[in-house]
């Protein structure tokens, strides 16, 4: 596994993220305002999957969401010019689920910025298990 480039302390240093509202365990790849990758372990002991069990345990779609969101978050508030600033989910377009993401799975959480314009940043992410993406789509971000 490839050491962290951001772990836990540092995505609450730059991001407005707290337990137990944080999913992402540490971001892996950097490059600020431009391109980001996450990882989120995905674990029995989780919250939503109680009560759950077998074949029923999916994890929910706003999980996956959530995670990729804080991703681009992340990515987006370590650009410079951006530090300090609060970075809000604004819009999810031709966002798709592929396949259910279980316990066991490690979710791999990329974002790649394709504009950045004043206040607003939007870009394509991407949620891979074992390489089989599992949910894709554009993320719109605008920021205070």
């Amino acid at each position: 596994m490839k050491p962290a480039v951001i772990d836990l302390r540092g995505m609450q240093d730059l991001a407005a993220l707290r337990s137990p509202a944080i999913y992402v365990e540490q971001i892996v790849e950097l490059e600020p305002g431009r391109r980001g990758v996450g990882i989120k372990n995905v674990t029995i002991n989780e919250p939503y999957f109680r009560g759950m069990s077998g074949m029923e345990c999916e994890l929910p779609s706003y999980v996956i969401t959530e995670s990729l969101g804080q991703v681009a978050n992340l990515t987006l508030l370590s650009h410079e010019a951006n530090r300090g600033r609060n970075g809000v989910l604004f819009q999810l377009k031709n966002f798709e689920f592929h396949e259910p993401v279980q316990p066991g799975d490690r979710m791999w959480l990329e974002y790649r910025v394709t504009t950045m314009k004043g206040n607003f940043a939007k870009g394509i992410g991407t949620v891979t298990v074992d390489d089989r993406i599992v949910a894709e789509g554009e993320l719109v971000f605008f920021w205070s």
